[in-house]
């Protein structure tokens, strides 16, 4: 992907430009969150998050973690993300709230 490409992308998505070597382990690292989500093991979880992992990522599908929780029902994992301040006001590219998944 070209840097215009890129650059595009990122104001379109509202997602922050990384540097290409960069992309994998940040790709990585919500792989490993919406897995923890969908497994509900908020003992991972939490470990992500306090190592850095912001707990407002979102994934493919541009749904952010909370939204991703709630939407599927993880009560343990939407709880843990609250406690470390996942952002409940934002809106998804549906414009929808967390609390529109309940």
């Amino acid at each position: 992907m070209s840097f215009m490409q890129h650059l595009q992308s990122s104001l379109i998505l509202g997602t922050k430009m990384t540097h290409p070597d960069e992309e994998h382990f940040l790709h990585q690292q919500a792989k490993e969150l919406f897995s923890y989500i969908n497994s509900n093991n908020t003992l991972l979880l939490q470990r992500l998050i306090e190592d850095g992992v912001d707990p407002d990522k979102c994934e493919d599908k541009h749904l952010k973690a909370l939204s991703y929780a709630v939407k599927h029902s993880k009560e343990d994992s939407v709880q843990t993300l609250l406690s470390y301040g996942s952002d409940v006001n934002f809106e998804d590219c549906f414009s929808k709230k967390a609390l529109d998944y309940a």
